[in-house]
């Protein structure tokens, strides 16, 4: 059997599939206008097409408009099917007749009917034109007839009664609202309105995006009007790139405009801006001075004049917008006042930081006194941790004045203010990094000076006329107890009133024993680790019956004098004296050796009687900075050593090398780490220790072998002899220690004087204890054949010890040549070398670092960062601790 295809006139005389269609997408309020001509018949009265069941006509009627409402049909809904049914007309038509009609107004009244819909119809493929017709044989007939179309009307507020009427608008009511609406409550729009929302309603009812289930459909957009046509065909490349072309090229030509229109004015404020930044910058160098005086509340009236100064700029840029300021640098003039509104940021922020510097500062300027306590005046801590907050802010004031100068071009700069912006910066700085080691140590310094709970420390007044390892002998201590950063009490006695309620007897470091017989706490600072001495102070004196305390701090006499010198002299007139900072140690030492009572046997009490004395001069002299810097500077010298027992102050304390503690950092293949410090023990050499000058030479060089060779030599020069104190005047003699690498072979040794004869005290028969870290250090003795020099371990050092004597007006000489543990190989990559120094003692160094780069890549040394010569000499007068780093 052969089939026939049927041609496209017998498909459309198919009514059946064509009903089922028409039922399946049509809404059922569409009006047939065909039949409507075909029978004369009014629009209202005509049927609707629903499955076949006729349903009444609408009560509303719109002559004249309803005329031209034709079915739409998009062929594509119709499964990809391109040709029409014929009882529809094109979009073009429909627009064209639309466009063409004339209708009156249409009015609504109120309770009008809503259309109801077939069940089984899908209420999203409604296809209506326009909304139904509505009857309005009731309403007043006060509006004109007008060529306008109705439009729908969306209510903000449904319950709304009053809303303006407009001559020349009509309105239309969708189907779907659900209020009602009087006619006194119309709202009118124009028809060109009304024919666009009317279209875009109807059509965005048929869209895809309401039907998404059905299968084919591809979307589209909505069909347009006249005016509305554009090409959908997509832009060229060239078209895109010459749209791009005409907006950069419009907002180039605004900013350009703008910013011309913006320099006129910002020459008229160029003036008076350099007028006020000339006054705020030295409100600012006023408040520096103020605040280096430590006059804070001076301080902080400068910096909160300087910053509303710069406040006062900033409001004048304001006519100038962030674009001008932030253009690109090819409008030289516009980066100029980018340059400018930074530098007045970075003003405003500075000032700002000192203003919370100033704060912070002002409830710290009150040094309290040794009889104050907490109650009457405030706490110390509290004060300081309230200063941390104001630090904090400061920092981060500092912090954004930086991010606005990094942004600043140097050529813009003006050059009156050059060097000060540079000093500024400097400044703030030395200032950041010295707020972050504030703010970092911040819980150290509160548990240190006893916030929580009170603390007791042993003050070691160590006297380096008389020289000891960490600073020198200890014949006078004091008891300093902290609360909350006050001082509460103060107490200051002579060592031996307690050392002579030492309960056993014990055996005294060998050297020790030419002058005494056993070990107390006034021999205690014997080694040369500070924290070592400091712990055997504190175990010898709780054995004398003395209170335990939380640390020790060791104090040389060269601080009371740099004291002395701030306060100026201080008469005591109970002694016949008035001490400055010339005389103080000369006229203490004779009221100590000589003229001290000696009914009440207390020699030490001049300086117990100068403490209190001594610090009521410098809360009331206003010094208070100075205090501070002497104080840092102490402990950087050496001339201030801290121990604490608690273990998080004692670590802060280490890596700030404020303890006093040795380096002992050890070599690798790789790193030689050398090390050096010469110390001296005066031990029956009286207090001409003062009158010393000390010099030494150190050479570094490598033998045939690889061997690294190492040469100290050392020199005392005494200079005594005719001064008025017979203390002064006598031989200088002690014990030298040279501290080397742990390992470390001494080859020979030459100058040294001879052994002195101890005291034959029978230790055992007479129940003297030993020491265990003193019998620790001397098990590992052993004598230097060719020069009885004594060669031990001690801190993890290698140790040479030997006597040395030095007659008044005398210089003796001492050499020493020992080896590392570590040959130079091409495996050695650096050098370092550590000299440490001792507390009291200043010392000449020179020398020379030669022959590394013949066996290792070692080419070039530095020391504090600074290159030494090509030879790798090096000179310095030691006043701390040194690094020369040979890479």
């Amino acid at each position: 059997m052969v089939m026939r295809k049927a041609n496209n006139k017998e498909i459309l005389s198919r009514p059946r599939k064509s009903d089922r269609f028409w039922r399946r997408h049509i809404d059922s309020t569409v009006v047939d206008l065909r039949k409507v001509k075909a029978n004369n018949t009014p629009p209202s009265q005509v049927s609707k097409i629903s499955k076949g069941i006729s349903k009444p006509a609408t009560q509303g009627r719109a002559d004249g408009y309803t005329d031209i409402v034709k079915r739409y049909v998009d062929p594509r809904r119709i499964g990809h099917v391109s040709f029409k049914y014929p009882d529809t007309l094109s979009q073009e038509e429909i627009l064209r007749q639309i466009s063409e009609v004339e209708v009156q107004d249409v009015i609504i009244e109120e309770g009008f009917p809503r259309i109801q819909k077939e069940n089984n119809l899908e209420p999203r493929a409604r296809m209506n034109l326009i909304p139904p017709a509505i009857h309005t044989a009731d309403l007043p007939k006060v509006l004109p007839v007008r060529k306008e179309l109705v439009r729908k009307t969306v209510l903000k507020e449904p319950e709304r009664k009053a809303i303006r009427a407009s001559k020349k608008e009509s309105v239309y009511i969708p189907e779907n609202l659900p209020v009602y609406i009087s006619s006194k409550d119309l709202v009118r729009i124009p028809e060109k309105q009304f024919r666009k929302q009317a279209l875009q309603d109807n059509y965005d009812k048929q869209s895809l995006w309401h039907r998404p289930h059905i299968d084919g459909f591809v979307p589209e957009r909505r069909p347009l009007l006249k005016k509305e046509r554009q090409s959908t065909r997509p832009l060229s490349v060239s078209a895109r790139v010459l749209r791009l072309k005409t907006a950069i090229f419009a907002m180039t030509a605004l900013f350009v405009i703008g910013g011309i229109f913006s320099s006129f004015k910002a020459v008229a404020f160029q003036d008076e801006a350099t007028i006020r930044a000339e006054k705020a910058y030295s409100y600012m160098s006023a408040g520096k001075s103020a605040l280096e005086k430590l006059e804070t509340d001076e301080a902080k009236e400068y910096f909160q004049r300087a910053r509303e100064e710069f406040v006062s700029i900033e409001e004048g840029f304001g006519f100038l917008p962030v674009q001008t300021l932030n253009l690109a640098t090819i409008f030289p003039f516009q980066t100029q006042l980018s340059s400018a509104a930074h530098l007045i940021k970075a003003g405003k922020a500075f000032s700002s930081a000192g203003y919370e510097i100033s704060s912070a500062l002002t409830p710290l300027k009150r040094l309290p006194s040794p009889s104050g306590s907490v109650q009457e005046q405030s706490s110390f801590t509290d004060n300081l941790l309230l200063a941390g907050i104001h630090i904090q802010k400061a920092k981060e004031y500092i912090a954004v004045a930086d991010m606005h100068l990094s942004r600043v071009r140097n050529q813009d700069v003006p050059p009156d203010f050059e060097g000060e912006i540079m000093n500024i910066q400097n400044y703030g700085g030395y200032m950041e990094e010295l707020f972050d080691e504030v703010l970092s140590s911040l819980d150290v310094f509160l548990s240190f000076l006893g916030h929580r709970e009170e603390k007791v420390y042993m003050l070691a007044f160590q006297n380096s006329s008389e020289l000891r390892a960490t600073g020198g002998f200890m014949g006078t201590y004091g008891l300093l107890t902290l609360n909350k950063g006050s001082i509460e009490k103060l107490e200051i006695d002579g060592i031996y009133n307690p050392d002579g309620q030492l309960s056993v007897n014990i055996i005294p470091p060998r050297p020790l024993q030419y002058v005494t017989p056993n070990f107390g706490t006034r021999d205690a600072n014997w080694f040369f680790d500070f924290p070592t001495s400091a712990q055997k102070i504190m175990e010898l004196f709780v054995q004398t019956g003395g209170p335990e305390t939380n640390g020790v701090i060791g104090i040389t006499p060269s601080i009371v004098e740099k004291l002395l010198r701030l306060t100026g002299p201080i008469e005591m007139p109970e002694y016949g004296v008035v001490l400055d900072a010339n005389n103080f140690l000369e006229l203490v030492q004779q009221e100590v050796e000589q003229d001290y009572d000696r009914e009440l046997n207390r020699p030490k009490q001049i300086l117990a009687d100068l403490a209190p004395m001594l610090l009521e001069k410098l809360e009331r002299s206003g010094l208070q900075i100075e205090v501070l810097n002497i104080f840092f500077e102490g402990l950087r010298n050496k001339d201030i050593m801290i121990y604490s027992k608690d273990q998080d102050v004692e670590k802060f304390l280490g890596e700030k090398n404020w303890d006093g503690g040795m380096d002992m950092v050890r070599s690798s293949d790789s790193v030689i780490n050398d090390y050096l410090a010469v110390v001296f023990s005066n031990i029956g050499g009286w207090k001409t220790d003062k009158y010393m000058d000390t010099e030494v030479d150190t050479v570094t060089e490598v033998d045939d072998q690889g061997n690294v060779m190492r040469t100290v030599i050392i020199s005392r020069r005494h200079n005594g002899g005719s001064t008025p104190y017979m203390w002064y005047n006598r031989p200088n003699y002690g014990y030298m220690r040279i501290y080397v690498p742990e390992g470390s072979e001494l080859v020979s040794a030459e100058g040294f004087s001879e052994e002195p004869p101890y005291i034959n005290t029978n230790y055992g028969k007479e129940g003297y204890f030993s020491d265990p870290l003193v019998f620790e250090i001397e098990s590992t003795l052993y004598k230097h054949e060719s020069s009885n020099t004594d060669v031990f371990v001690e801190s993890g050092k290698t140790v040479f010890g030997n006597w040395l004597l030095t007659p008044a007006g005398e210089r003796t000489f001492v050499q020493l040549k020992y080896k590392l543990p570590q040959k130079a190989n091409l495996k050695v990559m650096s050098y370092n070398l550590t000299i440490q120094k001792q507390s009291g003692l200043p010392v000449d160094y020179s020398g020379s670092i030669e022959d590394l780069g013949e066996f290792t890549d070692i080419d070039s040394c530095w020391m504090e960062g600074k290159p030494l010569s090509p030879s790798g000499q090096f000179t310095f007068f030691q006043t701390n601790d040194r690094d020369i780093s040979c890479r």
